[in-house]
């Protein structure tokens, strides 16, 4: 595959090695070449797909924040101070593509502003917030809340405080309840 090695970084060399690298550009005769992706995840150089054009396959980069997936068409283009192609479009059309996650709205907090959900009788439920360091904080304005889920519930988190201010707290299982720790303090 030594006649394929062209343009870009092989299976064997490291981007660090420029002097054969690229021994003939891809793109001498155009601009602007459309590829197929045959792999999306470089072994180890991150921001590289390998790309087929024709009987050559090649690792090139891609531009930032671009979601390139095996199989798809892209369009490679050759900077003319920079030693090989970057892809820097998919083509749409060619492949189903998962639809981007986008926000439905955005609001903008000030410090002393918060984002409040009233009932239909305007009585507050709970209120969104920021405290003075940025935390975000969430206050249920109602004195009791049922979170109810059908499948399973996990919450996650580098620390977990839970507190009862007043009164008990209860754990009930109709299973076995497990506690599972370094160090299991009781009272202490």
């Amino acid at each position: 595959m030594d006649s394929a090695r062209i343009g870009a970084v092989d299976d064997e060399t490291c981007a660090d090695e420029s002097s054969d690298v690229f021994p003939t550009p891809l793109m001498a005769e155009s601009k602007v070449v459309v590829a197929e992706c045959i792999d999306d995840h470089h072994p180890s150089i991150l921001g590289r797909v390998r790309v087929r054009t024709g009987d050559r396959e090649l690792w090139v980069p891609a531009l930032q924040l671009l979601a390139v997936r095996i199989g798809d068409q892209v369009l490679l283009q050759q900077p003319t101070n920079w030693p090989e192609p970057v892809v820097v479009g998919v083509l749409d059309g060619f492949r189903r593509r998962p639809k981007p996650k986008s926000p439905a709205s955005r609001l903008e907090l000030k410090p002393d502003e918060a984002i409040q959900v009233v009932d239909s009788e305007q009585r507050e439920l709970f209120e969104f917030s920021a405290d003075d360091n940025g935390t975000p904080r969430l206050t249920i304005k109602n004195p009791s809340l049922e979170l109810h889920v059908d499948g399973k519930l996990t919450l996650s988190a580098s620390e977990l405080d839970l507190q009862s201010r007043d009164g008990d707290a209860k754990i009930r299982a109709n299973r076995d309840v497990v506690v599972d720790g370094e160090l299991i303090r009781l009272n202490s």
